[in-house]
């Protein structure tokens, strides 16, 4: 299994998420209804790369690209 950040999945890939880096990030996202695991598909990306618009249980979110970096899954 290749572990990788949801900051290294192209647009409208399904990114499966399993783990945090960062606590705060984690408290965060799960406050949004983020629970690990939950797939994640990436829509896109705002004009330089952040943020990173995402699609999780048919919640649309605006991830900034610092906090995607860590975020970790297949």
């Amino acid at each position: 299994m290749n572990l990788r950040t949801l900051a290294n999945v192209s647009k409208g890939e399904i990114f499966v998420l399993h783990n945090f880096s960062d606590e705060n990030v984690a408290i965060s996202m799960m406050e949004l209804g983020c629970i690990p695991p939950i797939k994640i598909q990436v829509l896109g990306w705002a004009l330089g790369g952040c943020p990173l618009y995402v699609k999780a249980n048919n919640t649309l979110l605006a991830i900034r690209l610092k906090d995607a970096q860590k975020m970790i899954g297949i």
